[in-house]
């Protein structure tokens, strides 16, 4: 149920199961929890969606999407 804004950059892997308005970065993998809502930006090495996301994704690796995926925006 947290709602957080900004730029969030983290140094491993991370899952987000929150409502993120903002860029995020990852120097490893990002998991977008089923019940995440992510409205910006993402960056990582490897992305997996299995929630919401309303932004971009880039991904150095790979992006996977999951069962319950949904993404309005660019895949690169």
């Amino acid at each position: 149920g947290a709602r957080v804004t900004g730029t969030f950059h983290f140094s491993g892997s991370v899952e987000l199961d929150c409502m993120i308005e903002g860029r995020v970065l990852s120097d490893e993998r990002i998991f977008v929890g089923p019940s995440a809502v992510i409205r910006g930006n993402i960056e990582a090495l490897e992305v997996i969606v299995r929630g919401t996301v309303v932004g971009d994704i880039s991904a150095r690796g790979r992006i996977v999407l999951l069962s319950g995926a949904r993404v309005e925006g660019d895949l690169t």
